[in-house]
């Protein structure tokens, strides 16, 4: 089995055809993923022309068997992640000959740590599913087939979990905290997006984001305009009431982002399109879970009601429209959003890793 270096525009589109060709007719897997693969393949963004991205694929006989992307990213420099993995079943070695380039290339430029699990940025995805490979994936989570966790774990490594939440609506209830909420309306305000001034909403976002998340263990600071793209790439989907974000008089300390899961109005093992833009217009009323995204505080308020808040607003933004709330992961060590996780009664879904592996606790291979 050979690397083949993707450095022209037919290696790439072999590189999405091949992911595409895995998960044909699978019913659990929405392709929207293959938006921003595509823009870190032609370099399209912000982020993509400032890493070293390489994308890879193995081949054996004129046959496609495994790909990836390799990303170095300056600030976040203690990794090289191995981004957007895909491996046929049946040939697991494939797999494990991109891996093992992977830590190869690490070694070569002095890189501590081989990352499996996030797509370039947190912002971008994080997590290999880990449980509930039969249920439909929502938008903003991942998918992938369980044999995938046996070939990371073949290799020296240690492992995070992330774990999603869900809540019927129909159980929903605020009543539980009714007194500390009439403290925070006293004394903090709550606002949507304007959605027709978005560059500058985003430049809010992304300064919340870097500050309240630099102690987060794989979020690392951002460009607003890298955001900005991020958000511009939905415009077609998202409205204002979709980002909401929390004041102390005129300083902004928190938000709150949410999403309907888009994923309803996506056929299985398809991406985003035409279709999905004009059912988002007039069948909406469909779908029937929401998704919370982010949720975030900056720390000198995070133990005033503030993030209850931000929940209120989300919950009469969203009251009557949907049966269920599925939250993104929440890291297993994140124990104030687990508890408010648990004093809503979420209750846990699904599972997701990321894997670290110790470059210098893996044997030297030859390419």
């Amino acid at each position: 089995m050979k690397i083949i270096n993707c450095n022209n525009k037919k290696k790439k589109n072999i590189m999405i055809d091949f992911r595409k060709s895995l998960y044909k007719n699978n019913p659990y897997f929405k392709n929207s993923e293959q938006l921003t693969l595509k823009d870190m393949l032609f370099k399209k963004t912000t982020f993509s022309k400032g890493a070293m991205i390489e994308p890879l694929l193995v081949e054996e006989h004129g046959e496609i068997y495994s790909s990836a992307l390799l990303i170095h990213e300056k600030n976040f420099c203690e990794y090289v992640q191995i981004a957007f993995f895909e491996c046929k079943e049946g040939y697991e070695e494939a797999g494990r000959v991109l891996i093992d380039y992977a830590i190869e290339k690490a070694r070569e430029i002095d890189v501590p740590k081989v990352l499996i699990g996030m797509n370039g940025h947190v912002n971008y995805g994080l997590g290999i599913l880990s449980s509930d490979f039969q249920s439909s994936q929502s938008f903003g989570s991942s998918y992938n087939p369980e044999f995938y966790l046996r070939i990371f774990e073949g290799y020296p490594h240690s492992k995070v979990i992330l774990t999603s939440l869900l809540k019927d609506l129909s159980t929903f209830s605020m009543e539980k905290v009714d007194k500390v909420l009439e403290r925070v309306d006293r004394n903090y305000s709550f606002r949507i997006m304007n959605i027709s001034d978005l560059k500058n909403e985003i430049e809010i976002y992304t300064r919340l984001n870097n500050e309240i998340f630099k102690e987060h263990k794989f979020y690392y600071p951002r460009e607003s305009n890298m955001d900005f793209e991020l958000f511009k790439d939905l415009s077609y989907l998202i409205k204002g009431e979709n980002l909401i974000f929390a004041y102390k008089d005129k300083e902004p300390i928190g938000f709150l982002l949410w999403y309907p899961d888009f994923h309803e109005l996506v056929a299985p093992y398809k991406s985003f399109g035409v279709s999905t833009v004009l059912k988002n217009k007039f069948m909406s009323h469909s779908i029937e879970k929401v998704k919370i995204v982010e949720l975030g505080v900056l720390s000198k308020y995070r133990n005033t009601g503030v993030t209850f808040g931000l929940l209120k607003k989300c919950y009469e933004l969203t009251k009557n429209r949907y049966k269920l709330c599925e939250s993104s992961w929440i890291l297993d060590y994140n124990f104030p959003s687990v508890n408010c996780g648990l004093t809503f009664d979420f209750q846990e879904y699904k599972k997701f890793n990321v894997y670290e592996i110790q470059v210098d606790m893996c044997k030297t291979t030859l390419r």
